[in-house]
């Protein structure tokens, strides 16, 4: 039952957090005579603490974005990009609680190749991630926001850790057994 509250609650607060960080970005002025891209404070702490999701930044990226000084270009008041991302958002957050609920009950959940595949995206995940967070930290001013910047790449950072170091403690426990 605990299992089945988490998988639900956790995405859903996840997502409501999501939508209000990316609305509240889109309400944010840029500032002015800009040449280069700026993405507001909200949707940085946004794409920071839903860093996973970023797996689909390839598809996300063949798409027109949604440009900050236009009105949004969906009914929903998100682009299609922006649709995209929370809904890897809500699959992000699912396979996180899925995985501490598997935390909390140690019960076999796949099988053992279902297992080592997942610990494998993990850790791949989260190389992509600690390339991504040594980016963003490296150069903070590269967005024209450098707390929005720096906030999304230490965010980027800790799942990283979080990620890989979930995977390899699991293949030495798996190893040691």
């Amino acid at each position: 039952m605990l299992k089945l509250k988490l998988t639900f609650y956790l995405p859903a607060l996840q997502l409501a957090l999501a939508i209000g960080l990316l609305a509240w970005g889109h309400n944010v002025r840029e500032p002015r005579r800009l040449e280069s891209p700026y993405v507001p404070t909200p949707t940085a702490i946004c794409i920071g603490l839903n860093a996973p999701a970023l797996v689909t930044w390839p598809l996300i990226s063949r798409l027109p974005a949604t440009l900050c000084d236009h009105p949004p270009r969906s009914t929903f008041a998100f682009g299609t990009d922006e649709i995209i991302f929370l809904t890897a958002v809500v699959a992000a957050w699912y396979l996180a609680a899925r995985w501490l609920g598997a935390l909390r009950n140690p019960k076999k959940d796949g099988g053992k190749q279902v297992r080592i595949a997942g610990h494998l995206a993990a850790a791949a995940v989260g190389i992509v991630l600690l390339a991504h967070a040594a980016i963003l930290i490296r150069s903070p001013g590269r967005l024209n926001n450098r707390l929005g910047t720096l906030a999304e790449g230490i965010l980027s950072l800790a799942w990283a850790i979080i990620l890989f170091s979930a995977a390899l403690q699991s293949f030495v426990k798996r190893a040691a057994s």
